[in-house]
């Protein structure tokens, strides 16, 4: 029935399709029908919810118009994926949320602007119910994206384990980050994430071979649960010392944050070297913060910034 309405004359030409299944209590979805990929030529926006990609028509697949693509909940093959992304040519928004059957994924594009990404969100329950070990979202590789602006990780914790950003000169927006994601690359500049262990620079910031994204975008940072610990200044500090047009940096501070507290983090944070003379740094005791909206323009515009003022700690 569902392939009939998609075969339908009256969808030729077709330049928005958002098809899912949904269906409640299905552990794995049932396939999407090839007649749902039969308006490559003219999307220009395609979301696939809840359903079982055909992997064997990805590699002949071209979408010369499409400029947003969305997976959600969808059960892809590695490969299929990377043919899928071969044949978007001026794709500039991507959103990769909790599929199945992505190990490693590799981008390189010269139109993309935006990535939203994130593992599969129910892989452990999967995995005890069936007993066998899915597919688990590793790794995230970043190869070249001369537009890439943002790059949004919306579940952190559901993966991948390491994200490495090659060349993404225009770079500006990042986050979420958390332990769970135990590598973050920037070029030769790579952090190493552990609550229990003391975060280690691999590489440190060499000026004379600079970091675009910190010498010349990145404005703004927030950081959840700030405990004040070696492990998070260390990774504070690094932006701090080197980000020179930081303009503002938001700390939600777990459990407190008194004028002993304060004065401790001005010294160990080194706030008076800081690489961007303007940039402000704000501390709230207890600040938990929502999600990234992937589809705004800046992603952390939830965050309040008139309430949190109103109640925060400034060190400038």
């Amino acid at each position: 029935m569902v392939d009939g309405w998609l075969r339908s004359p009256a969808l030729t030409g077709l330049r928005e399709i958002w098809f899912s299944y949904a269906t409640e209590g299905e552990q794995w979805p049932p396939p999407m029908p090839p007649s749902a990929l039969r308006f490559a030529a003219t999307l220009c926006v395609a979301k696939f919810d809840y359903c079982e990609f055909p992997n064997e028509v990805a590699p002949s697949l071209k979408f010369p118009n499409l400029r947003e693509l969305s997976l959600v909940k969808v059960t892809i093959a590695e490969d299929a994926l990377h043919s899928l992304l071969a044949g978007c040519y001026v794709l500039e928004i991507l959103l990769l949320d909790g599929n199945h059957g992505i190990g490693r994924l590799r981008i390189s594009s010269p139109t993309l602007r935006s990535i939203g990404f994130s593992g599969p969100w129910e892989e452990k329950e999967e995995e005890e119910e069936e007993g066998s070990e899915a597919i688990k979202f590793q790794e995230l590789d970043v190869e070249d994206a001369p537009r890439l602006e943002k790059l949004l990780p919306l579940y952190p914790d559901d993966g991948p384990a390491a994200i490495r950003v090659m060349r993404a000169p225009k770079l500006e927006t990042v986050g979420l980050l958390s332990a769970a994601i135990s590598k973050l690359e920037f070029g030769t500049t790579a952090f190493q994430f552990n609550r229990l262990k003391t975060m280690k620079n691999a590489r440190t910031y060499k000026s004379w071979v600079p970091i675009e994204c910190l010498e010349l975008h990145l404005k703004k940072i927030v950081v959840n649960d700030y405990r004040g610990m070696r492990a998070d200044v260390d990774f504070a500090k690094f932006f701090i010392l080197n980000a020179k047009v930081l303009k503002e940096m938001y700390f939600g501070v777990v459990p407190s944050c008194n004028d002993k507290w304060m004065a401790n983090q001005r010294r160990r944070l080194q706030l008076d070297n800081k690489a961007s003379p303007g940039a402000r740094f704000a501390f709230e005791s207890g600040a938990r913060n929502s999600l990234p909206k992937f589809g705004k323009e800046d992603p952390f515009e939830w965050f309040g910034q008139e309430y949190f003022f109103r109640f925060a700690r400034m060190l400038d």
